[in-house]
């Protein structure tokens, strides 16, 4: 049975999971989002946050939180997002974990 206070969601934890906080700053090319989450797919888990900045330099910053991937894996995306032509540079920061439903995310206020 899973203890919800504990952040026990009662799944076995053969593989060690985290979430991370992808910063991509790329060239502001119309399919650059497309791109970006034709990458981010191949982690085969859907982003739980995302926003994105068009700068005045005509560079655009995206930012995307994505929960429960292996280390290994965020550093595989990290990469392949980098080998993106349009991509100036791509950054993965590992996040503490969270329970299920926090609502308190990366940009919330303490």
């Amino acid at each position: 049975m899973a203890d919800v206070y504990a952040c026990d969601d009662d799944r076995p934890q053969t593989l060690s999971t985290t979430s991370a906080l992808f910063i991509v700053v790329a060239d502001a090319d119309p399919d650059v989002l497309a791109r970006v989450t034709s990458v981010v797919r191949l982690g085969n888990i859907a982003p739980a946050a995302g926003s994105f900045l068009t700068r005045e330099d005509g560079t655009i910053v995206i930012s995307l939180e994505i929960h429960g991937l292996s280390s290994a894996t965020v550093e595989y995306l990290r990469r392949k997002l980098e080998q993106l032509s349009t991509v100036h540079r791509a950054d993965a920061h590992l996040m503490q974990p969270k329970c299920r439903g926090d609502a308190a995310g990366p940009h919330a206020q303490p």
